[in-house]
């Protein structure tokens, strides 16, 4: 699968938990990104974000 994106609307965090994160005790589930991309899936396919 390949797709060609010009047009992706980044919107930066304003702040970080990076420093909070205790990484020798990750736990699933229980950290989650700054950042996420949004795209939806339709007909079979993933669709441009």
């Amino acid at each position: 699968m390949s797709a060609i994106i010009n047009n992706i609307e980044i919107i930066k965090a304003k702040s970080t938990k990076i420093n909070d994160v205790d990484f020798d005790n990750l736990k699933f589930g229980s950290v989650f990104s700054d950042h996420m991309l949004v795209c939806n899936y339709e007909n079979g396919k993933w669709q441009a974000p």
